[in-house]
């Protein structure tokens, strides 16, 4: 009764007691620290492709970290410290890569979709709507203006319209007209300067009907993302095989 109590030894062990052991001390993997710290800065791989190189650096360290503890736990520690920058890692550099390629598949359907409905009103010889899309987005006339009427009358745009659709591939569509139809190709060019992007797509021009195309053309759009949407201009276009020749795009 009259006996000592001994305090119930903790059923868990401190980070320094497990580097400790049993009276010899560990050392901390080099490897396990640097691969945590890399899973850390793993964030800006968010930002740029340019940055996913961290993501790939941290799960290197980290496996190899893991590695080395595993085969010298005697002397090494910071298994646990490994392990987190080994997910960390891998969270952001999954996170990261399937942003980065899920927004170039929404920005390239869309990209694809403008310049379809943009093909296909040249091709019905809804030309007004045509020319509005090759307009910067604050010069263009609001919703649910009669364009006919608008152009009719203002002779300056008519003028601008006329002149647009009268020279290069924006004269062989109008005047193809009805007779046409598009196939798309392929998708050729992709830049981005800060809150723009410009997508040039391939498209063949055939006659209705036909199997041989009368043209192949290269169309650039330019994506504008504003505070108050996204906007989208044709930028222009030009016969994909000159193009080709010229190596330009």
């Amino acid at each position: 009764q009259g006996g000592v109590r001994r305090m119930a030894t903790p059923a868990f062990r401190s980070e320094q007691q497990e580097s400790q052991g049993d009276g010899q001390y560990r050392s901390v993997s080099g490897l396990a620290v640097s691969g945590l710290v890399l899973g850390l800065l793993s964030v800006v791989a968010l930002a740029h492709p340019g940055a996913w190189a961290f993501p790939g650096l941290a799960i290197s360290c980290s496996l190899f970290a893991l590695i080395r503890i595993g085969q010298q736990s005697d002397v090494l520690s910071g298994r646990k410290l490994a392990v987190a920058g080994l997910l960390l890692g891998l969270f952001f550099g999954v996170w990261a890569t399937t942003r980065y390629f899920s927004e170039r598949w929404i920005v390239t359907e869309q990209a694809q979709d403008f310049v379809e409905d943009w093909l296909q009103a040249v091709l019905d010889g809804d030309l007004e709507s045509a020319h509005q899309a090759t307009l910067e987005f604050y010069l263009r006339e609001p919703e649910g203006t009669r364009l006919k009427e608008y152009y009719a009358n203002d002779s300056e745009q008519l003028s601008l319209l006329q002149e647009y659709f009268s020279e290069g591939m924006a004269k062989t569509l109008a005047d193809l007209g009805e007779r046409g139809e598009f196939r798309f190709d392929r998708t050729m060019l992709r830049r981005k300067e800060l809150d723009s992007q410009i997508i040039g797509l391939r498209y063949f021009i055939y006659p209705r009907g036909g199997d041989v195309p009368i043209v192949n053309l290269h169309i650039e759009a330019l994506m504008d993302l504003r505070d108050d949407g996204v906007y989208w201009t044709i930028l222009g276009m030009d016969d994909a095989e000159i193009l080709d020749r010229r190596r330009t795009y």
